[in-house]
């Protein structure tokens, strides 16, 4: 993982879990439980970081809530990518 803050961490299941970054709207994602990380994703948030991750029960829904301006993106596919 990058030296990059963490300001959410999610859990998408089997073993997939993204974490955001407090310095920029970029995620980054693990498919082995957080041993190893890809390069990060845009999250399309345009704003200056992630706060907040939160992924749909039951679904590969995840949505990012970015700040600075105050936006909201959503995944499809357990955070491979977002849109707004």
């Amino acid at each position: 993982f990058p030296s990059h803050d963490s300001s959410a961490l999610v859990d998408c299941g089997s073993g997939v879990v993204l974490a955001g970054t407090a310095t920029s709207e970029y995620i980054y994602r693990s498919t082995d439980y957080g041993s190893t990380w890809s390069a990060a994703i845009d999250a399309n948030t345009t704003g200056t970081y992630v706060m907040a991750l939160f992924k749909i029960p039951g679904t590969n829904i995840v949505l990012a809530g970015g700040g600075s301006p105050a936006t909201v993106s959503r995944s499809t596919n357990n955070g491979t990518s977002f849109s707004t």
